[in-house]
């Protein structure tokens, strides 16, 4: 439905900066030649953002209300605090409906599952979004799992990470 959207608004987080990626040529003598492309983020991120809103604002229209997103937060960490505004002003400004659910870290696995299970049932989220890191006792694998395809805003289900 929507989650491959949501992962454009995860992407463009990340793109707001050059990077240097270093490329290998193999000529047809098998000599390699190596050399660096710069990759500019910020104008793609743009561009990623602009698509989404406009897909975005065409849901909200076809549907009768926005596209959400529920990013869980298990536990605290300050980094995952600070990506979490980061994550709704750009949703504010991509026509996202974006909740956060923070969960208790001495949560068990299987009660969380349950609260994940729950956001999973409710129609009215289009995506689940996971911070990490997770707290010390959750298998990255097992906590990866809880989140069908078709809701994994972040692609790290492994359906979605092509396994």
């Amino acid at each position: 439905m929507f989650p491959i959207i949501l992962k454009a608004l995860v992407l463009t987080a990340s793109l707001e900066t050059r990077a240097v990626c270093p490329q290998v040529f193999v000529n047809p003598d098998g000599i390699r030649n190596s050399s660096s492309l710069v990759i500019k983020g910020l104008p793609l991120a743009r561009e990623i953002r602009s698509q989404v809103a406009a897909r975005a604002k065409a849901f909200q229209d076809g549907v009768g209300r926005a596209p959400r997103l529920v990013g869980v937060n298990m536990g605290f960490d300050p980094a995952t605090q600070v990506n979490t505004l980061h994550r709704k002003k750009l949703s504010k400004e991509l026509w996202i409906d974006d909740i956060s659910l923070d969960l208790p870290e001495n949560l068990t696995s299987i009660e969380a599952k349950a609260e994940i299970d729950r956001i999973y049932q409710d129609e009215s989220v289009d995506a689940i979004l996971i911070h990490r890191p997770l707290p010390s006792g959750y298998s990255e694998e097992a906590v990866t799992s809880w989140i069908d395809p078709e809701k994994d805003a972040d692609g790290h289900d492994p359906l979605n990470a092509g396994k």
